[in-house]
């Protein structure tokens, strides 16, 4: 939207021009929380710390990860380059001590707006005459003049350049647990091993438990304890003290590690 203030005959006007958005779209607008953060997150009260990082999301999360930290939401759209101080105090709003923002060129949109400004035409007139009387003649000259005012438009270009946008927003995680960043296993993978009862470990904390008993990136857990690896008994174990043994599958290796909780998460 275009504004033109202009000043016609004293009086101040403003012509709104519909046009292109040079505007960001707010983050707020397009936040996802991930469910569940908040129970085991430490949200922060100071201003989060701006990342502008080169990498792929999941590379991100996972370096994250590795040195404590946790996505909490996200934002994702399509717009001009969004603002940094407008994150800042989106991120602090939410308790975020780390904002990621990943930024891909998609394209520039241009065109042509109207632009509205003000034109003034001036007309001159005059008449002359001659008047007889008692004194004699007496000529005169009588000269007018008028102002008209108007608008008159024209067109300007303009161009956006518009990008794909996404803001990760991160908390610290609390402390304690095994340190080991779990996700599904993909349906092949379940049917090969016939379960759905297992977990991949996508990233490790480091000087945790997992990370100093050397399970890596990629093994799968398939039981803790000698029950099958469910989502309930992973987290179960995380929350008790003491010693825990997993069963994990590495390649065609099916290995055994033992992990000490020394503080619950």
């Amino acid at each position: 939207m275009l504004k033109i203030f202009v000043a016609v005959a004293g009086f101040a006007l403003t012509v709104v021009i519909p046009g292109p958005s040079a505007a960001a779209p707010p983050p707020k607008e397009f936040y996802q929380e991930i469910p569940g953060t908040e129970n085991y997150t430490e949200r922060s009260s100071t201003p989060p710390i701006f990342i502008k990082p080169a990498g792929d999301p999941e590379s991100i999360v996972n370096y994250m990860w590795e040195r404590g930290f946790v996505p909490i939401g996200s934002s994702a759209f399509s717009g001009p380059m969004g603002k940094r101080e407008v994150a800042l105090k989106f991120g602090k709003e939410i308790g975020a001590s780390h904002i990621v923002y990943l930024a891909q060129y998609e394209q520039t949109k241009t065109g042509m707006k109207p632009v509205i400004l003000p034109n003034m035409s001036a007309t001159t007139a005059s008449a002359s005459g001659v008047v007889s009387g008692r004194g004699g003649l007496v000529s005169s000259i009588l000269s007018g003049s008028a102002s008209t005012f108007g608008f008159s438009s024209t067109l300007t270009p303009w161009s956006v350049d518009l990008y794909e946008q996404t803001l990760l927003f991160f908390a610290p995680v609390k402390p304690g647990g095994t340190g080991m960043m779990l996700e599904p296993l993909p349906e092949e993978l379940r049917r090969k091993l016939g379960t759905n009862r297992a977990q991949a470990v996508r990233a490790l904390r480091i000087g945790y438990p997992a990370y100093e008993a050397d399970i890596m990136v990629g093994d799968i857990i398939v039981e803790v304890d000698s029950q099958p690896a469910s989502v309930d008994r992973l987290i179960a174990a995380q929350g008790r003290i003491g010693e825990h043994k997993y069963k994990i599958r590495r390649g065609d290796d099916v290995i055994e590690k033992s992990l000490t909780i020394t503080q619950p998460r």
